[in-house]
């Protein structure tokens, strides 16, 4: 066989409620970390070719949401529905490379710990070494793959999941093949999206011109029109007026997810409840980060979200099934699976801003790629266009349209010098691959892997 022996042991051979004949591979099972961690994977060999395409891990965020939402309904093979069948993706990304997905940190997902007697500590730093740990365990069960190109790919709080274990990984020079990341919709700058919402929400629609002014005028008295890019919205002195303004949209009837997004019934709209849209705004978005506690102040209509993935819970209604955990191995896992994993405050959030961690890694000539689903509120691609305006990288190219198949457009780009690339996905919200999930595709082909798509 080509695979060692505890590959084979965690290949997949069937799955309920799947009956489709496929021509690749799967894995799953668990990687092994330090403390007696046992973190999940699930890995789908690349349909084209094992040994020539590259690896790509995916990370979905929370922190404490599982990857397996990016598995199953997002840019893995099989689109799981509510009624607990399983379909295929035909635009999944093991059409283009071997993929695969971690539920990290432990007790997320299927992972656990089994040393009780040493917590393990939940912030941005150990979990990036959780997964490196994991990354080891897993090119010791596919030693075969260890010299592909590596790219690390995530969305929303993967935005801080993402480029610190890049970062990692450069410093460790493990993998010798890592070649890039890329943020879909990510949590990179926690003031600068704080402010661009409210712009955002301006400029689609969602807040009166007399309401803007308002708002400007309460918040930034001394601000010019012209200047209002830098008004902070949230500063610690602004006025009760200002706050008052600002907390009327804090809670929209709207989805905040994708503002354009009616239905209630979506396949993908895991999280959304449309019944009870006041939580929606991730409890993230409101953390105030220990350095910068006088900077923010905490709504008290927010409340933490991770109740909103109790709404739509069809993905553990299936992953919690016994033949289901059975066939991916995970019997031993003390877990019931759900979607997301309320840490409550057991997860310090260390990083607001990974302005640092990205001029490293382009320092690194490591290549980035940020995307944003345009139609999110949540991470929003203006506040994302302000975190790289504010690199300074130069850029290499207009912001223009791109498009794949017959002129279709995918969304607007740019390019900038030292392998970094910005674009939105025209029509995207948080969760892009899910809701185009054929322009996704061509993005990673086109930008990422920079093939012809």
């Amino acid at each position: 066989s080509d695979l060692t022996d505890p590959a084979a042991a965690d290949e997949v051979k069937s799955l309920p409620g799947f009956n489709q004949t496929l021509n690749f591979r799967h894995f799953s099972g668990y990687l092994e970390g330090k403390k007696g961690s046992h973190v999940h994977y699930w890995f789908f060999e690349s349909a084209n070719s094992v040994l020539d395409d590259p690896v790509i891990l995916w990370l979905n965020g929370g922190p404490g949401c599982s990857s397996l939402i990016g598995a199953l309904t997002e840019i893995g093979p099989f689109r799981l529905g509510v009624d607990g069948r399983i379909r295929h993706n035909c635009f999944s990304w093991n059409l283009k490379a071997n993929l695969f997905f971690l539920e990290t940190p432990t007790s997320v997902g299927f992972s656990y710990s089994a040393n009780d007697k040493s917590p393990i500590i939940l912030n941005d730093d150990s979990t990036a070494q959780m997964n490196i740990e994991a990354l080891r365990s897993f090119f010791v069960k596919f030693p075969a793959l260890l010299h592909n190109k590596f790219y690390i790919a995530g969305e929303s709080y993967a935005g801080v999941f993402v480029p610190t274990l890049a970062k990692l990984l450069v410093t460790k020079h493990f993998p010798l093949n890592f070649k890039g990341i890329m943020i879909g919709n990510g949590y990179l700058n926690h003031k600068k999206l704080q402010n661009s919402r409210l712009h955002f929400l301006h400029h689609h629609g969602l807040m009166s011109s007399s309401d803007w002014e308002n708002l400007s005028a309460a918040c930034c008295p001394s601000s010019l029109a012209s200047k209002l890019r830098n008004c902070d919205f949230y500063a610690a002195d602004s006025s009760s007026e200002c706050s008052t303004i600002r907390n009327k949209f804090q809670n929209l009837p709207v989805d905040s997810y994708n503002i354009y997004d009616s239905s209630s019934d979506s396949s993908v709209n895991i999280f959304r409840q449309q019944r009870n849209w006041k939580n929606l705004l991730p409890s993230y978005q409101m953390v105030r980060p220990d350095d910068d506690q006088d900077d923010y102040e905490q709504d008290d209509n927010v409340e933490n979200s991770e109740a909103e993935f109790e709404a739509r819970e069809y993905l553990g209604d299936y992953l919690n099934q016994a033949p289901v955990r059975q066939a991916l191995h995970v019997e031993a896992s003390p877990n019931i699976w759900r979607s997301c994993q309320n840490f409550e405050s057991s997860y310090k959030q260390q990083y607001s801003d990974m302005t640092e961690h990205i001029r490293f890694l382009l320092n690194s000539n490591i290549r980035i790629v940020i995307y944003n689903g345009d139609l999110d509120t949540v991470c929003d691609f203006l506040g994302a266009q302000w975190f790289i305006n504010d690199l300074g990288v130069p850029s290499t190219s207009d912001y223009e349209p791109w498009y794949y198949g017959e002129f279709v457009v995918g969304g607007m780009a740019r390019t900038y010098q030292q392998g970094l690339t910005f674009l939105t996905i025209l029509g995207a919200g948080h969760m892009a691959p899910a809701d185009k999930p054929e322009a996704t595709l061509h993005m990673l082909s086109r930008f990422v892997l920079e093939q012809e798509s």
